[in-house]
């Protein structure tokens, strides 16, 4: 008879822990929202008004997009049973959670609240490509450029590196614990086709790297806002990734804060010596360089070398945005060159000093190459498809042009 009182204690320590990771999930999605208008803030900051909400609006709108996306065929083609082996998985397998919602009595906390976190991911991602493709894409034309881009880069990327029976990134060893290669890369990847295809931002000169907006203090207040934001967001998004309450969970907390850290010394230091660079914008671009940059590997390294980490993405990125063809370029490159060479850094550093899988501690390379390789397969692929769709929205938009009559043509006909 002792053994049902057992029973019953295991069943209600198992209820118990589920509420409390369902708990920490919708709590940490919540905060990590905070990193949409925080990148919102960054990047468009610097610009005038009119441009910052040209970025609003297209972030808006591109998450809005993402999550019917999400609730229909996202979280089905990223986790879901395997459609196309190693590659996708079923779309239609969790269409509008209906699985996990028909019966209310019976619904699993902690599956629904997980599902609903991991739409923070694409949430971010798109973020970060509004901040480069606002107001040189009409709407309907960034819509359809969200749209594609999701369901071919996106969901293909989250599935690879996120779904640890499947993926085929996951399967041979890449770890990607919170979006490193997933968003980071990616997005900024496709920032960069976009910003080659589609142009530079022509109504603005401005951005995070331009030296004629160093002296606004408006501009400055919303920009260091903006980069508190997305340190708070990426708190909450690394530490929630384990989906857990423990250990793991609190290292990647902390290894988040070590990487902002890092990122915003090293790279004041660098807009010290070049001196091209304001110190709120460099700053800033420190914060988002270390939280991306710790990312992909918070759960396999240790704080001081996820404060070194930071620090390296920090400066390159400091160093990146002062080059004069990224400041020519209109604020339209700035997610490219912070995003993106964070995330190849966080792969070489996962690579050599990862706990237990690192070449440091094993002596071997492999972890290195898969991590390596993955970063920059998944940044290619998706600057192949954002250029393709960049290039097909341009060639739209002169033929609209020249088959537009001249002004006044119609003039008095009725």
């Amino acid at each position: 008879m002792s053994i049902w009182p057992a029973l019953a204690a295991s069943a209600s320590a198992t209820s118990a822990t589920a509420r409390d990771d369902a708990l920490w999930l919708l709590v940490s999605a919540g905060l990590a929202l905070l990193s949409i208008p925080g990148l919102v803030l960054v990047y468009a900051g610097p610009l005038r008004a009119r441009e910052r909400a040209r970025v609003a609006v297209a972030a808006l709108s591109g998450a809005a997009l993402v999550v019917l996306i999400w609730l229909e065929v996202g979280y089905g083609a990223v986790y879901g049973p395997a459609w196309l082996p190693h590659v996708l998985g079923d779309p239609l397998s969790a269409t509008g959670f209906q699985q996990l919602t028909l019966d209310p009595a019976a619904i699993d906390m902690r599956t629904l609240a997980f599902a609903a976190f991991q739409t923070v991911f694409p949430l971010i991602a798109v973020t970060i490509l509004a901040t480069g493709a606002a107001s040189r894409m009409r709407t309907t034309g960034w819509l359809v450029t969200v749209a594609v881009w999701t369901l071919a880069v996106l969901l293909p990327v989250e599935h690879a590196v996120f779904d640890l029976r499947d993926g085929w990134a996951a399967r041979i060893g890449v770890n990607d614990f919170a979006g490193g290669i997933a968003v980071s890369a990616t997005a900024g990847a496709a920032c960069l086709a976009l910003a080659l295809t589609v142009g530079r931002r022509r109504a603005d000169p401005g951005g995070i790297a331009a030296p004629a907006r160093t002296g606004r203090p408006r501009a400055a207040l919303t920009t260091v806002l903006g980069a508190a934001l997305v340190l708070v967001g990426w708190l909450a998004l690394t530490g929630g990734a384990e989906a857990a309450v423990d250990g793991v969970a609190t290292l990647c907390w902390v290894d988040t804060l070590a990487g902002a850290a890092g990122g915003v010394l090293a790279s004041m230091v660098v807009a010290a010596i070049v001196g091209r660079l304001s110190r709120w914008s460099a700053a800033t671009t420190g914060v988002v360089a270390g939280v991306s940059a710790v990312s992909a590997g918070c759960n396999v390294l240790t704080p001081t070398w996820s404060l070194v980490i930071g620090a390296v993405a920090g400066a390159v990125c400091g160093l990146l945005l002062q080059l004069p063809a990224v400041r020519a370029a209109g604020g339209t490159a700035d997610a490219a060159m912070v995003h993106l060479p964070a995330a190849i850094v966080s792969a070489v550093f996962v690579g050599v000093f990862a706990l237990g899988i690192g070449f440091v501690q094993t002596g071997s390379p492999e972890q290195f190459l898969v991590q390596l390789g993955a970063t920059l397969g998944a940044a290619g692929y998706s600057f192949a498809v954002a250029w393709v769709t960049g290039t097909v929205y341009v060639r739209a938009s002169r033929d609209r042009r020249s088959h537009r009559p001249p002004s006044g043509a119609t003039k008095g006909v009725r």
